[in-house]
């Protein structure tokens, strides 16, 4: 029996998670039940449960006693003929059908693991390595950050901007990326308080200059009380709002009037 898939598995199309029919173990790896062979020791992922019924054969379930692949491979450590991706989790290559019709009356979109690239080839079908741009399984239980790196720090601010962590050395004032193990080196999250990078491109709101022209004066004070008469909001409250209760009103008018008196 095979493993069938949708037509939508030529797309690389991305699970978020492990596809349909795995399993996924502590360590990100997703696997697929199968038929063993307990005296051969032979694995088939292409034999059905109703077919596993031979006198030395059994059916595994992931992560059920005595499965050896469960939670036994990570960071990259992978069994016989299987592949680790940019995450570390193990993926297998597989044959696949495409359009011609499966084996023993199989349909087409028809998806085998036990073939070989020779036999799946003779049979007009095509083989996939697990790192093939085509394979959708590749990558797809990873986590990328805002830079694009598989399971990344990066992230981003309130403005929008995609922050790393970085190096400190708090004598030389550098920052680096990479080892952080220097005598006067630390590490400084992306969000940190310690960061002054974080948020740093954010248009500083809450002070008053209403008409944007780089001052706080009375002609701050006449826009916002226009605005209030109007019974409309700004639809850019960022300098009006200067008390930052989310709202342009007669307090925020106050304040501009105080920041203008104790200028």
């Amino acid at each position: 029996m095979n493993r069938l898939l949708r037509i939508i598995f030529i797309l690389s199309y991305v699970w978020g998670a492990c596809p349909d029919g795995f399993y996924e173990d502590d360590n990100g790896t997703c696997w697929m039940p199968y038929c063993y062979d307990y005296v051969s020791h032979a694995v088939s992922y292409d034999t059905d449960e109703v077919d596993c019924t031979g006198p030395t054969e059994m059916w595994v379930i992931p992560g059920s006693e005595g499965d050896p692949y469960w939670n036994s491979y990570s960071d990259g450590n992978c069994p016989g003929n299987y592949m680790a991706d940019d995450c570390g989790h193990c993926w297998s290559s597989f044959c696949y059908s495409f359009f011609s019709p499966g084996l023993n009356g199989d349909p087409a979109h028809s998806v085998y693991y036990d073939l070989s690239i020779d036999e799946c080839e003779g049979y007009g079908y095509n083989y996939y390595s697990p790192d093939h741009p085509s394979n959708p399984y590749w990558n797809s239980n990873c986590t990328t950050d805002c830079n694009g790196v598989v399971n990344g720090d990066a992230m981003l601010d309130d403005c929008g901007d995609c922050q790393s962590g970085y190096c400190y050395d708090y004598v030389t004032h550098e920052v680096s990326f990479g080892a952080c193990d220097g005598a006067t080196q630390m590490w400084v999250d992306a969000d940190s308080p310690s960061n002054p990078y974080w948020n740093a491109s954010c248009p500083e709101c809450g002070t008053g200059d209403a008409n944007n022209d780089g001052t706080v004066n009375v002609t701050d004070i006449i826009v916002m009380i226009d605005t209030i008469l109007s019974g409309g909001q700004p639809e850019d409250l960022c300098a009006f709002d200067c008390n930052f209760d989310g709202i342009l009103n007669v307090t925020d008018v106050v304040a501009v009037v105080n920041i203008i008196l104790n200028d």
